[in-house]
């Protein structure tokens, strides 16, 4: 019996936005070069391994550039302008939560990032959410998924687990969690309810 429902973030709740054209523009390089320098660095702020200071300075290190003037702004002010949650997935969550349905978020994030998302009200509608930041934990580590359930209060098998990569969802198969694969909206609620009523 399904207990609990566990959504990943960005591509799921919250349209997903990318501020790589903006850091790609202040340092004057191509996306291609900052997707290809900045994941080393992302890992350890995704992970509260590094503050911001420090990602900034490590990632500029690499590209061999000055630090921005305004880099409070580069991962602040895309993500505020383009903030946007699906309505159909918290009425869905509502519904979820009045059927004793538990309800989590997991999610690879940086500080900034959450600070928009709280401000915005973005996990008020959520039992328990799990931060990777707070907890120095990325999916896919098996770790992060096991201290979600356990904040849940359920077992692996009693969850859906919805992310929009696959490679998220391959450790919660392994706990044998449900799991979906997010594309939109519709059709993850269509996927979520079917499990939940397979008749």
């Amino acid at each position: 019996m399904i207990k609990a429902v566990i959504f990943d973030y960005g591509g799921v709740v919250k349209k997903r936005h990318k501020c790589i054209r903006d850091i790609a523009s202040t340092y004057s390089v191509s996306q291609e070069i900052i997707i290809q320098e900045i994941r080393p660095f992302i890992i350890l702020f995704q992970k509260g391994l590094i503050t911001e200071n420090q990602f900034w300075k490590g990632f500029s290190s690499a590209l061999k550039k000055p630090i921005p003037e305004k880099k409070r702004d580069l991962w602040r002010r895309g993500y505020e302008d383009n903030f946007y949650i699906y309505p159909s997935i918290i009425s869905f969550i509502k519904k979820l939560r009045i059927q004793n349905i538990k309800t989590a978020v997991l999610s690879n994030v940086i500080k900034p990032h959450t600070e928009i998302a709280t401000k915005h009200g973005g996990y008020k509608d959520f039992d328990v959410v799990v931060l990777s930041y707070k907890v120095n934990l990325l999916k896919p580590d098996l770790e992060i998924y096991l201290l979600t359930v356990k904040r849940l209060g359920v077992k692996p098998e009693e969850c859906i687990f919805i992310d929009d990569r696959d490679e998220h969802l391959k450790p919660a198969r392994k706990l044998r969690m449900k799991t979906v694969l997010a594309n939109n909206p519709k059709q993850v609620i269509a996927d979520v309810s079917r499990i939940l009523n397979p008749h």
